[in-house]
């Protein structure tokens, strides 16, 4: 059975092919399957794969695009590189995958790895996608970009080939982007603006995407899912039990878990012992 999370998602990207909600009801699998849709994301791990992965029966064809700056196999292993460009290690992963039932299309830009080249990657990325899609002749009805910084691609794309945009806003790209300097803060705007559907996980996000200016009428808050087959529901133990499929503790032996990626910034430490 699926995620209630990804029902509604999959009804948000049919709500951005059809002009009503009635008509999308009436005809959403037949016309649906009929449909291809374009995933732009910095890799297609975790989350993002997750939810890929539910989506995709429910399209005729699903094309992933991966943006990234070339860098040498050499400058790839430099820490400074590792560090500015933390994702570069899952999009190669990505791109090396043997893929069922998607096309992973690679687009790679050149830059330099310094300050003042950063304002203009998210153009360099945006321009090299275009190309690379009408090279490649790929065929897609909609355009779905995980975070806002794919989701200027996904501005430029909907922009340059006519195709409804979503963009699904997760963290960082929220909360904390937006509001590091002016620059930051016009693309965020920007992409909200030219969105026909914006996603995101939570309502803290979505009250700072709100200040960002994003019309609530579009604006959809989806929690991140779970799997029932990693998880299962305390209340079936006694009070005294906590359980997941890893471990077994009682309260006089607690065991603090937490389900997130290894950043100073999700500051959990901070959260244990203030």
């Amino acid at each position: 059975m699926e995620p209630k999370a990804y029902i509604k998602q999959k009804t948000i990207l049919e709500n951005s092919l059809f002009p009503t909600p009635e008509f999308a009801q009436n005809l959403f699998i037949e016309n649906l399957k009929t449909k291809g849709l374009l995933l732009v994301a910095p890799h297609l791990k975790v989350f993002i794969k997750d939810q890929a992965s539910l989506i995709r029966p429910y399209f005729k064809n699903m094309t992933v695009l991966i943006s990234r700056p070339y860098f040498s196999s050499f400058a790839l292993r430099l820490p400074y590189i590792k560090k500015q460009f933390s994702y570069l290690e899952m999009a190669e992963k990505t791109c090396n995958e043997t893929a069922k039932n998607y096309e992973v299309i690679s687009s790679k830009f050149f830059t330099l790895p310094i300050n003042e080249m950063q304002k203009r990657n998210c153009y360099l990325a945006s321009q090299n996608c275009i190309k690379v899609l009408s090279k490649n002749a790929i065929n897609f009805d909609i355009v779905h970009a995980h975070f806002l910084g794919n989701g200027f691609i996904g501005a430029k794309l909907k922009s340059f080939f006519g195709k409804p945009l979503v963009v699904t806003a997760h963290g960082g790209d929220v909360y904390d982007l937006p509001f590091r300097n002016n620059w930051y803060n016009v693309i965020a705007r920007y992409v909200l603006n030219e969105a026909d559907q914006v996603i995101t996980v939570s309502q803290f996000n979505a009250e700072k995407l709100l200040s960002l200016g994003v019309s609530t009428s579009k604006l959809h808050v989806i929690p991140n899912g779970y799997s029932e087959k990693l998880f299962i529901l305390l209340a079936l133990f006694p009070p005294n039990v906590k359980v997941c499929k890893f471990c077994v503790s009682v309260e006089k032996n607690p065991t603090i878990s937490g389900i997130f990626s290894s950043v100073v910034l999700k500051a959990f430490s901070v959260s244990i012992f203030r």
